[in-house]
């Protein structure tokens, strides 16, 4: 099962109701988001892409799996900054940029808004 290729953009909808979001990649839709701010729930709608079935599945199966995904990514993390050297790239100050621990750190900031 394969999702829709990254990067997804995103953009904030102003919504009088409530928030908006939309998701997309190569100039289609891959996924809509809202929510009224009197309730805690929110709603996933997909639209134009992706192209198949087992693609919308994996999509919806991704975004689900975003909150698990991140808190791996924040354990690795502060596994590594426990640790003296890393223990994937070996490193004593800091990471490579391709070392998994940094591409986490990206990950995360990304997550939280801050990139």
């Amino acid at each position: 099962m394969s999702h829709t290729p990254g990067p997804w953009g995103y953009s904030a909808i102003p919504w009088e109701e409530g928030f908006g979001a939309s998701f997309g990649h190569d100039g289609k839709l891959v996924a809509f988001v809202y929510g009224h701010e009197s309730s805690d729930e929110i709603t996933l709608l997909f639209q134009d892409v992706p192209e198949t079935d087992e693609e919308a599945r994996a999509n919806f199966a991704l975004l689900k799996a975003a909150p698990d995904l991140l808190e791996a990514c924040r354990v690795l993390v502060s596994e590594r900054d426990a640790d003296v050297k890393c223990p994937v790239c070996m490193e004593d100050s800091g990471c490579l940029l391709d070392c998994p621990v940094q591409l986490a750190r990206v990950a995360i900031a990304k997550a939280e808004g801050r990139s």
